[in-house]
């Protein structure tokens, strides 16, 4: 029996280890320091310095103070591994002016049911443990001591059962975020304290006293570029667990490994870099508007030899209409650099979220046409198709005797170009190829399908030239879901891809837009030489657009 329990407890820290990276087996609801919107998720598994309010109650309450309008999100995460164990949370946001920001939440992880069967006999169930789940309920508060500076708290209940013990914690939060002006340009500081609270004592004769999940976290985030339509910013965080067990090892409470538990840092310690690439919202007239967000990152332990060193990437749109807005959004991990040690996923790492917002112009009997943002001077709108032209690893690659092969194809795209001056625009794309893919092994035919790949992707468009004023550059980022036709494991997967693109806007009608283009795409993804390092893939194309041009 003690060795069932020795066996159970290992396959349990190793699920923790692959899905949560910042919690060892010791700590309790270590779910609830789970990134819960694409935002963070996709900019690096963190969110202390977070300029956005979803998420605040994971890791820094005092972010509620970026609260504007009521907002309800759904944020979910399914599966992992070859298991089914997905996390749910609900949250809802409220801003009261001058009194503060509130937000409450509820979250849940559901294990499932899980049985021992005989090897021989997998049919006689001599064991069914009960339905494990875990739930949480937040509830924050936050509000600004000055201008600049904020300050928030929140307090979680804990509760679920496990094979041998229900469990309960009570945890509390703290966190300040503080912008200044550093070299002429708005930087934010973030700071907090998650998840105080006493160790979690089991009755049980074979579990052990749980730590709570206590992080320290901290961050830096500035916009390396911001105009009146798009902000770029980059920051840079890191997180300290607090999960030192005693000398039985049993876990103990936050205020005693808040001062024990630093003999292992840095080596403990969290490190997420993220980039996004943010619209700020279009005005498109009669009470509506649009905008998309991309994010990358990284999350990595302090040592790089750990199985944890996650590349991360996210994308959201939103559209609003007489200020209510609809937003729906993807995040997931594209590449992990130790992941030849890893189990092999059924489905990608990947999490969606929803939310929907309303000002209180929405709920006025007499409320007018209410848009937020620029307004474009106008909107082409295209469809196009190029001839995709790809050198070196993405069209050849051998290994082991097997020549991996993809024939050049062709790629078709929707477009739309949102035109906020002569000069600028903002670009939002979708493109679909069906990609050859063929695989010999010296004169035998192992593989020859085809990859159904979708990409959408948003582009900073400029027009540098007054002489050639149809001329224009552009560049930006997308991300690409790849299904494979065959079976395959993961069943689909998704990768980034950096995008640069010169075209020529040739009116041939009145508003019939003509544009030849010549681009660039670096896509990024796992070698097929070692599953631990990330190739870029290098294609060309050149293509036509036939359009229409919408003055609004």
């Amino acid at each position: 029996m003690k060795a069932f329990f020795i066996c159970f407890a290992g396959f349990l820290l190793l699920i923790n280890t692959e899905l949560k990276p910042q919690a060892p087996f010791i700590e309790s609801f270590n779910f609830v320091n789970y990134p819960h919107s694409v935002r963070n998720f996709g900019m690096g598994m963190q969110g202390v310095v977070s300029t956005d309010n979803l998420d605040a109650l994971t890791y820094n309450p005092a972010n509620l103070v970026f609260t504007e309008d009521p907002q309800f999100s759904f944020f979910h995460q399914g599966y992992q591994m070859r298991l089914s164990m997905p996390i749910n949370d609900y949250s809802f946001y409220y801003n009261a002016g001058t009194i503060g920001s509130f937000a409450i939440s509820y979250t849940y992880w559901d294990w499932g049911k899980d049985a021992v069967t005989p090897v021989d006999d997998p049919d006689i169930c001599n064991c069914i443990f009960p339905h494990q789940i875990y739930r949480s309920i937040a509830a924050g508060y936050a509000n600004k001591l000055s201008e600049n500076l904020s300050i928030g708290a929140d307090l979680r209940f804990g509760f679920g059962s496990d094979i041998s013990v229900d469990s309960k914690a009570y945890l509390f939060s703290i966190g300040i975020n503080d912008k200044f002006l550093l070299l002429n340009r708005n930087w934010v500081f973030g700071f907090s304290i998650m998840n105080l609270g006493s160790a979690q004592r089991n009755s049980s004769y074979y579990s052990l006293d749980l730590t709570p999940p206590t992080l320290l976290s901290a961050g830096l985030t500035v916009p390396v570029f911001e105009d009146n339509f798009l902000s770029v910013p980059v920051s840079l965080s890191f997180s300290k667990p607090f999960d030192k067990p005693d000398d039985d090892g049993n876990g103990q409470s936050s205020f005693e490994t808040l001062f024990t538990d630093w003999a292992d840092f840095p080596n403990d310690a969290s490190f997420s870099p993220g980039l996004a690439f943010e619209w700020k919202p279009v005005n498109l007239g009669e009470g509506f508007s649009i905008s998309q967000k991309y994010y990358l990152g990284n999350y990595s332990l302090g040592v790089k030899s750990e199985l944890i060193d996650y590349y991360t990437h996210g994308a959201e749109i939103s559209i609003g209409y007489n200020g209510v807005k609809l937003s729906a959004g993807y995040a997931g991990v594209w590449f992990n650099l130790h992941k030849s040690r890893y189990f092999n996923w059924r489905f990608p790492y990947e999490t969606f979220q929803f939310s929907i917002s309303a000002n209180e112009n929405f709920f006025r009997a007499n409320n007018q046409s209410l848009s937020e943002g620029s307004k474009p001077a106008n909107v082409i709108v295209s469809a196009g198709v190029s001839q995709l032209l790809k050198v070196g690893k993405a069209k050849y690659q051998t290994l082991d005797y097997t020549d991996i092969k993809s024939d050049n194809n062709p790629e078709f795209s929707l477009e739309s170009a949102f035109y906020l001056n002569t000069n600028t625009a903002l670009v939002a794309f979708v493109s679909y190829n069906s990609m050859p893919l063929k695989a010999d092994y010296l004169t035998y035919n192992l593989v020859d399908e085809k990859f159904e790949t979708f990409t959408a992707g948003s582009l900073f468009r400029y027009h540098p030239f007054e002489n050639l004023s149809s001329l224009f550059f552009q560049a930006g980022i997308g991300i690409s879901r790849v299904n494979p036709v065959l079976p395959s494991s993961p069943r689909y997967y998704y990768i980034p891809a950096f995008i640069a693109a010169a075209g020529y806007n040739i009116e041939i009608n009145d508003g019939i837009i003509l544009t030849p283009t010549v681009g660039y795409n670096l896509s990024l993804k796992d070698s097929y030489v070692n599953a631990s390092i990330s190739d870029g893939e290098n294609q060309f194309n050149i293509g036509i657009k036939l359009g229409y041009k919408i003055s609004l």
